[in-house]
Order: C-alpha cells, then structure tokens, then sequence
C-alpha cells in the first residue's frame, strides 16, 4: 500500500508484501510437499513454508477477494465474505466446478471426505452444508461464526467472533456443544497434531492454545498485527490459521498483509 501526497506527490510506502489482501489458509500437498494456500484477491495464492516463495493461481475469481479456502486433493473451496458465494475448483484443471450465491456472508470452510463443503456463514449466524450444490443449514443461531475446523469425521470447531466462544458443533444433527468461552474476537481455529486447539485472537492480538478437555490455556504469541481496523466490515478479512503436519502454525495478519509462522509449542 502506497500513500500518496495529493500536494506534491511524495509517496511513502504504508504496507508492503507479497499479499494485498491475505485471508484465510489452508494446508494442502502439492508435488509431494506440504504447501499453504491463502484466500487472496481474485483468487488463492501457493506459499512454500521453507523459502517463502509466493506464487499466485492462474485461477482468477471475479467479483473480489476470496476471504476463505479449504481444501483437499481434487477440490479448492473459495468463499467470498462480501458478495456471499462459494466456489468449487478442480485442482488439477483449475476449473471452476461449481459456484453458489445462497449464503450472505462465507467465511471459514472445511471439506469433508465425501467432497461435501461445510461452510461458517457469519451473517445468518448458521454452519451450512453444501452437497452436489444443494446448501442445507446445519446449525443456526450462532453468533458471528468465523473460522471453522475439523474436530472429528461427522463434527467441526467453529469461532463465534460476537460471543467469544469455540463451539463444536456435530453435522448430523446440528447439536452444539460450547468448548471454551471468554475469547477476545475469535476467528481462527485449527487443531494442533496432539488434538489442542489453536485459536487466533484477533482483539487480543495473540493467538492461543486451548486443551478443549481441561480447558487449560497457554498464550503463545503477543501483539501480532491483527485485525487493522479499516479492513473490518464486519469481520473484513479474517484472520485464519492453519497447521503443519509438523506442529507448526501460520497466521495471516491483515495489519502488514503478512503471513507469519510460529513454532511447535509444548
């Protein structure tokens, strides 16, 4: 981001990166590696964890920034907060298979072995499903449900941004069960390998690690660069998190559109 002096016409670089806009991540294997993908405007970008290196899709989503992905080996999932749609990618065409105008406003997804997309939808408070392009509401009346994570085959972690909470909610028959509460602005949510859950707290600026059975905490990174607040409407550009088989964990932070690595903690 450049700003510009409309006088005298000095720029001065505000925000720089490979991003313009980072939202959501996901881990994905790609030629035998383990490689991030992150939501980005018009599209995903590839990010190789060890160099860093960036290399953007040649897949050009229209109408925006993508704010959330998933994905496995055959499908991409972009969801697109603003304009409220899904889309589904071939990954070795890098078709566009399928794209849904139902929802209001997508953020997190997850892909289920069957192909089927859950999706967190932040403005009708509800976790969808979406199966052969028919979209069934799998749970209602949440409170600003954002990132979301797998907790089990047939259930998923959701952050509840407006309540503070991680709920897990079961996809056969919607039933919810509250996690943890007292969270400040919870968006991302993954599952570290020894079952912990990690969540991005984007009031807080920190990101934490949560045992979902002893409810016990451990604060392993402060004063990040989280949720700048003129990209927020309401939520903006969440802040995901994904998790290498390695334990280690990445974080996009709209604050200097970077994505930042922490290491395995204990």
């Amino acid at each position: 981001m450049i700003e510009v002096n409309p006088t005298t016409g000095a720029t001065r670089r505000v925000v720089g990166g490979a991003f313009s806009t980072p939202g959501g991540l996901a881990m994905a294997m790609r030629e035998g590696r383990e490689i991030l993908i992150v939501a980005e405007s018009n599209g995903y970008r590839w990010v190789d964890p060890t160099p860093g290196n960036v290399t953007r899709s040649k897949y050009n989503m229209a109408f925006g920034s993508s704010t959330g992905v998933a994905a496995n080996d055959h499908v991409i999932a972009l969801t697109n907060a603003r304009m409220g749609f899904v889309q589904i990618i071939d990954r070795a065409a890098n078709t566009l298979l399928r794209d849904m105008r139902e929802l209001k406003a997508p953020y997190g997804a997850v892909i289920l072995g069957d192909d089927d997309i859950v999706v967190a939808d932040y403005t009708s408070n509800s976790v969808v499903r979406i199966a052969g392009g028919i979209v069934t509401r799998v749970a209602t009346n949440l409170a600003g449900p954002v990132g979301m994570a797998m907790a089990e085959p047939n259930a998923v972690y959701v952050a509840e941004r407006s309540a503070g909470v991680i709920s897990r909610i079961l996809l056969s028959d919607g039933s919810r069960e509250e996690i943890v509460n007292g969270l400040s602005g919870p968006e991302g949510v993954n599952v570290l390998p020894d079952g912990r859950l990690v969540v991005a707290e984007v009031d807080g600026r920190r990101v934490t690690v949560i045992d979902a059975k002893t409810k016990a905490r451990n604060v392993i990174a402060t004063d990040l660069p989280l949720g700048w607040p003129i990209s927020r409407a309401p939520v903006g550009m969440p802040s995901g998190l994904a998790v290498g088989r390695d334990g280690a964990i990445y974080i996009n932070c709209d604050g200097d559109n970077s994505i930042r690595k922490i290491a395995r903690t204990n």
